[in-house]
């Protein structure tokens, strides 16, 4: 990765041409390649903004099958019988991945049943505490499963997104769930090798 650009859901555009010009400038500014690899979240028109400011779009991706790429090259080397959880948290919803080896064991991807965090309309440790209390039991019930299912342990949580506050989340989610829990919020684990 050579380049990011954050759009924080405070200034995000919501009219399509100015999401356009937002994302045009964005790539011209830090020169930024024209091919793109996309993680949507939603459907395949959120990709339209892009195409009309110049990426040309080579592989959309799913939030799972992106978490998938991020942990997968550590955890080959894992022992085996071991696993690796990763979720990304986004103010809509949450994916969960579980990669055992190279295999993506488990995956869902889910939005927030009790609405979106972080819009100013709760105060923001409230929010943290509501998003942990509806992300815990997912993450548990995942654990839980693939340990019969497919005879691993996971060991260890990689969290990554783009909510405010990640680190004060994952620090929540290791006292509700006696885990340890990574934040994703350098390079250290993307392959930029990873073909698309």
């Amino acid at each position: 990765m050579s380049a990011a650009e954050a759009i924080l859901p405070g200034v995000w555009p919501e009219d399509r041409g100015a999401l356009t010009d937002r994302l045009r400038e964005a790539r011209e500014r830090h020169g930024m390649p024209s091919r793109a690899r996309v993680v949507a979240w939603g459907e395949e028109s959120s990709i339209e903004p892009l195409v009309a400011a110049g990426f040309e779009v080579v592989s959309v991706l799913s939030p799972a099958q992106a978490l998938a790429r991020v942990v997968r090259a550590r955890q080959a080397t894992a022992p085996a019988g071991t696993a690796i959880a990763a979720v990304s948290l986004n103010t809509h919803g949450a994916a969960i991945v579980i990669v055992a080896g190279t295999e993506v064991i488990h995956s869902r991807s889910f939005e927030w049943p009790l609405g979106a965090p972080f819009t100013g309309a709760r105060t923001e440790l409230l929010d943290r505490y509501l998003l942990v209390s509806q992300l815990a039991p997912q993450l548990q019930h995942a654990i839980a499963l693939v340990r019969p299912v497919y005879g691993v342990a996971v060991t260890s949580i990689v969290a990554c997104g783009n909510l405010p506050g990640l680190r004060s989340v994952a620090m929540l989610l290791i006292q509700e769930m006696d885990f340890e829990v990574e934040t994703l919020d350098s390079a250290d684990l993307l392959d930029v090798g990873i073909a698309g």
